[in-house]
């Protein structure tokens, strides 16, 4: 047990000494090019935030210092995108990243820069399309109706029998997973549910649907 202890402790301070990297001089210059793209459409993206964030290494177990953001583009009408930034003399590491954005999926995570040297780096992401869900409940022996999709915002349908709509975001030609359950009258730990599959062909802003949902076949869950 003390070698393990002691095998462990050896690494951090090998990370640490190792993490702690000289603070690159200011001034120096780096230029990266791209094209932001849908891996869905394979279609460029345009005006989407491409970021620089410069951190500093420090003798720590949590790793680098973010220090901040120190410079962003928009990627153009074509998707294509040219940053140009200079070292502050504060960090020693650098990084390019999308911004997050609700509109999209899957979003490419960020890449380490090498600084000095001019690259070409693309990014990807999957655009998310509107769904408007005309929904049908029947029967619905105890509400609310808790609808959980495979993109973000549970909603709940309230009544025993409701005709709504309700808006969501799927991926066109892709199997987007739909869950439709209800809790147990007598035990709310309990619930009984229903999966559905979603799979919309286009690249439409917004689709829209009509779903029956009848609580009352749905499955126990175990």
């Amino acid at each position: 047990m003390r070698n393990i202890f002691r095998c462990i402790l050896l690494i951090l301070i090998i990370n640490m000494i190792v993490s702690c990297k000289k603070t690159l001089d200011a001034g120096i210059s780096t230029t990266i090019s791209g094209i932001v793209y849908d891996n869905n459409s394979q279609r460029p993206i345009p005006n989407h935030v491409i970021h620089i964030d410069e951190f500093k290494n420090r003798i720590s177990i949590y790793g680098p210092k973010y220090n901040g953001t120190i410079d962003s583009t928009i990627s153009d009408s074509q998707g294509k995108y040219t940053i140009k930034f200079l070292t502050t003399g504060q960090g020693s590491s650098y990084t390019i990243g999308m911004n997050y954005d609700r509109n999209f999926y899957n979003i490419d995570k960020s890449r380490h820069v090498t600084v000095g040297k001019d690259t070409i780096i693309n990014f990807y992401a999957t655009k998310l399309h509107d769904l408007k869900m005309n929904i049908s409940v029947l029967d619905n022996p105890n509400p609310p109706l808790i609808i959980i999709p495979k993109i973000y915002n549970n909603k709940n349908v309230w009544g025993t029998n409701n005709d709504t709509i309700l808006f969501f975001k799927i991926i066109p030609n892709q199997a987007n997973i739909i869950e439709y359950s209800i809790r147990d009258i007598d035990s709310p730990s309990i619930r009984f549910y229903e999966i559905d599959t979603i799979n919309l062909l286009g690249f439409q802003d917004t689709f829209e649907i009509t779903v029956p949902v009848s609580p009352k076949k749905f499955y126990k869950r175990k």
